[in-house]
C-alpha cells in the first residue's frame, strides 16, 4: 500500500499565498482559472503531486521552495 506523508505547514503557506492575491485583487476563481483546475484542489485534504504543485507557483508567482518550506522569507521573492 503507497502511503502519503504531509508537508508541515504547506497548507498554510497555500492561504497565505491565496490571501496575499485576494488583497492584490486576484480571487480563488482567478487562480483556479489559471491553474486549469476548480477549486476542490486548493483544499487541504486533497493530494498535491509535483504538477500541482508547478501549476500553482505558475499561476500565482509564488516560489516552489517557499511552498514546500525548504526556505523562508517572502514568498514571492
Amino acid at each position: 500500500m503507497k502511503t502519503t506523508k504531509k508537508i508541515e505547514g504547506f497548507h498554510n503557506r497555500v492561504v497565505i499565498v491565496l490571501n496575499h492575491l485576494h488583497d492584490e485583487g486576484i480571487y480563488l476563481d482567478e487562480v483556479q482559472k489559471r491553474m486549469g483546475t476548480g477549486n476542490h484542489h486548493l483544499y487541504d485534504d486533497n493530494q498535491w503531486g509535483a504538477f500541482k504543485v508547478a501549476r500553482f507557483c505558475s499561476a500565482t508567482g509564488c516560489s516552489a521552495d517557499w511552498l514546500l518550506g525548504l526556505r523562508g522569507g517572502d514568498p514571492f521573492g
